[in-house]
């Protein structure tokens, strides 16, 4: 979701869009994200608060026929990463240090470069990768 919406949602995920075969015919799975930065406070409240204000956000932006059928709340406190200005700088500063001493450990994950699954899938790629191409350089030489 865009900064300076007036909504507590960060992200929604059309969960009938990316699994068609999860949801019933006619029917759609909105997954919801709540707690942006500055408004971290939202998973504190109990379930029927947070419902409310996700339906509220939603509602704001598509065109939403009734109430949910069910819905369940999770909560994951700081359980993604921030990055703050200059991230980027550090991270490369930390991959020069460990890789200066410990040439086959390579930094990936969510604290790196992404925090989303196919950004952690794709870092990992490139780290196996990385790998296998430096064990081939050392055979050749």
């Amino acid at each position: 979701m865009p900064k300076g919406n007036d909504t507590v949602i960060k992200a929604v995920t059309f969960v009938d869009k990316k699994w068609p075969t999860s949801v019933p015919d006619g029917h759609v799975l909105l997954r919801s994200f709540v707690g942006r930065p500055g408004q971290e406070e939202i998973v504190n409240e109990n379930d029927d608060v947070i419902v409310e204000h996700v339906i509220e956000g939603l509602s704001k932006m598509l065109k939403i026929n009734g109430s949910p059928l069910w819905y369940d709340v999770e909560r994951w406190q700081e359980a993604m990463p921030t990055y703050t200005v200059g991230h980027k700088h550090r991270v490369q500063q930390w991959r020069e240090a460990v890789n200066g001493t410990y040439p086959y450990v390579l930094l990936a994950g969510a604290s790196y470069d992404g925090v989303g699954l196919p950004d952690c899938v794709r870092q990992g790629t490139n780290a196996a990768n990385q790998i296998v191409n430096q064990e081939k350089n050392n055979d050749k030489q």
